[in-house]
């Protein structure tokens, strides 16, 4: 299933969940291989390490299986203690990650109620806006060190809260262009800014969607 020195992350090269882990796997140092699934045509050595068929999902050398960003951020900050910072600040950046988390899973649920439902539902999209909105504004009344660590520099320039706004307001982009992040929540440029520096971050833009 994996490679026999290799971890294995079965991934969708769009989906920020994956790129989340992407980009946490590469800032601990984890060898990994890129396993692409096209999770609505899943192969089955995808599924047999999944079931559920839900990107991304990381499968050892040894067998070990973890899935769901959460849980597989959980098992590097075991492995590693990279992805969340120890003292004071750990559980405040816990807890702004859960809100960039939130805001990815908003983009994501409306963007299948307007683009993948044959009716879709005002009322629906407009409870995935006002969850994305509210979580957002919230975001920007956070301290400015649960996203960026002043004073370092590279990958922990960025805490995983931070990393995990970058990877969202990249999606939103993709997803919901017409939601102007930029000029709406100025703030986070500066994030957005420390992100685009990093070449993994670069490395793992989401394809553009079909024209």
């Amino acid at each position: 299933m994996a490679n026999s020195n290799k971890f294995a992350l079965y991934m969708s090269l769009r989906s920020p969940f994956a790129r989340r882990v992407r980009l946490a796997l590469t800032h601990a140092g984890i060898d990994y291989e890129e396993k692409i699934e096209d999770v609505f045509n899943p192969t089955a050595e995808f599924i047999a390490a999944n079931p559920l068929g839900l990107v991304p999902t990381l499968v050892g050398p040894d067998g070990l299986v973890v899935s769901d960003s959460a849980m597989i951020l959980e098992w590097i900050q075991a492995r590693t203690g990279t992805v969340f910072p120890r003292g004071g600040l750990e559980w405040p950046v816990r807890q702004a990650s859960v809100l960039c988390g939130g805001v990815i899973t908003s983009v994501v649920l409306y963007f299948q109620e307007e683009h993948m439902h044959a009716n879709p539902s005002t009322y629906w999209m407009g409870e995935h806006m006002s969850a994305l909105t509210a979580a957002l504004r919230e975001i920007e009344t956070l301290n400015r060190d649960l996203l960026i660590n002043s004073g370092e520099a590279g990958p922990r320039a960025l805490t995983q809260a931070g990393w995990d706004l970058a990877t969202a307001l990249e999606y939103m982009s993709l997803r919901l262009p017409r939601y102007r992040w930029s000029t709406l929540h100025p703030n986070f440029n500066a994030v957005m800014s420390i992100a685009r520096a990093d070449a993994k971050f670069a490395a793992t833009v989401p394809p553009a969607l079909p024209a």
